[in-house]
Formats: C-alpha cells, structure tokens, sequence
C-alpha cells in the first residue's frame, strides 16, 4: 500500500501497477504505483483519462540519498530532487 500522510487530502492506494481512483487531488482522479526493484518505485497519475506524468524514487545500494525524478506532463516540466539522511 501507498500511502501519503502529508499529503491533502491524503493518498493511500494499491503498489499493484493498475490505476486506482484518488478523490479530491486537483491535477490528478487516477494514480498507478509499482514497484520497480528493490531501489526504486514508480507512480503515474490521470486526470480525466489523460496522461499527467511520472515519477521514480530511487535509493542506491549504498549511501543515504533517495532521488525522485519528475515528469510532470500537465506543466511540462521535468525536475530531479533528492533527498539524504543524517
């Protein structure tokens, strides 16, 4: 299950690969998340049947560092952030 406590109003849907429906989110009704590896998951929202993006989480074998890679397709904008532990 992925969850998003954060986020408002929260997320919480299947890793399973198929999309799901999500309510009250403005950019997206659908989120689709898998599980890539053992480093990395994907998620991939709709609205309204339409392609909204991607992104990927990825941690390494080794280090502290988790990187998310964004396409954001209703923005068309692409973005990388990371993010590291003490």
């Amino acid at each position: 299950m992925y969850e998003c406590k954060t986020c408002k109003p929260e997320i919480k849907v299947k890793v399973d690969g198929q999309m799901q429906p999500v309510t009250g989110e403005r950019y997206f009704d659908m989120l689709m998340v898998k599980v890539v590896d053992d480093k990395a998951v994907e998620w991939a929202p709709t609205k309204g049947g339409k392609d909204s993006g991607k992104s990927k989480m990825t941690v390494p074998s080794v280090g502290k560092t988790m990187t998310t890679d964004i396409d954001d397709k209703l923005r068309e904008t692409k973005a990388t952030y990371s993010a590291t532990t003490q």
